[in-house]
């Protein structure tokens, strides 16, 4: 084992001499190099967790609609039983302004106009 150790101590001593023996335009050359190919690496990973995060977004946004779907359904079968049990609550203007469909084109009008005033 220290035979080893003694031998990766000396691999490593000249390989620092090779380096240090080497022009400085190869060491600023390898140096910007390897700082590209970070870059570049940092860019397609940042680029691919936009794309999952536009995807979860989208996924969100189905969810929550057909949630909304079924409340509203819900609300809908609410309306009724009170309507047949002679409940005034069954002509609420909150509960018939609940009950309309949600228009999705509609909402991202108005995000889109609120993004443009910067609210």
């Amino acid at each position: 084992m220290v035979c080893y150790l003694d031998r990766m101590e000396s691999r490593n001593r000249e390989l620092a001499e090779a380096i240090r023996s080497l022009p400085i335009f190869i060491s600023s050359f390898a140096v910007s190099l390897e700082a590209i190919f970070l870059s570049l690496l940092i860019l397609m990973s940042q680029s691919r967790e936009m794309r999952q995060s536009d995807q979860r977004a989208k996924l969100e946004l189905q969810i929550n609609l057909l949630a909304e779907q079924e409340t509203t359904k819900l609300l809908e079968m609410v309306r009724e039983l009170c309507r047949v049990h002679n409940l005034s609550i069954a002509e609420d203007a909150e509960l018939a302004e609940l009950l309309d469909k949600t228009n999705p084109e509609a909402l991202v009008e108005e995000l889109k106009e609120a993004d443009d005033q910067g609210v």
